[in-house]
């Protein structure tokens, strides 16, 4: 008897248990429709690597890496950053210090996004996976 009581007094357990089932396929809808939406960036992602130039895996001939350096002014240091980026294809910053250990990291740092700015390195993931990617001129 007291059950029956206990379940018809309290109308808002069943409002509250019904809102929270609409809540829970809202969700899932959302979910959903945000993991349909990744597939397409990563397809523009795709379209715009193709559209660059492709990246150069290793340079034999350190003429042609001469050539395309001086054609814009770059400092000392930029010059060896670019080189070595071209030889390697990408640096995560720690080998950039190591490159460069003569100069404090904010100093790489300023080179670094030197470079980004005049469109020969391009900066990718963040913080700790940040690494640079040499994408030419």
């Amino acid at each position: 008897m007291q059950n029956n009581n206990r379940n018809n007094s309290n109308p808002f357990r069943k409002i509250f248990t019904l809102l929270g089932f609409l809540l829970g396929i809202v969700l899932y809808i959302i979910i959903k429709q945000e993991k349909e939406q990744t597939p397409k960036e990563d397809k523009k992602e795709k379209e715009i690597m193709l559209k660059r130039k492709a990246l150069p895996k290793k340079v034999n001939k350190k003429e042609k890496v001469n050539v395309e350096v001086e054609s814009i002014k770059l400092s000392e240091r930029q010059e060896r950053i670019v080189k070595k980026l071209i030889e390697k294809g990408k640096m995560y910053p720690s080998e950039l210090q190591d490159l460069l250990s003569d100069v404090s990291p904010r100093t790489v740092r300023r080179d670094m996004n030197s470079l980004e700015k005049k469109g020969l390195v391009e900066q990718k993931g963040t913080t700790k996976s940040t690494y640079y990617v040499y994408i030419g001129s």
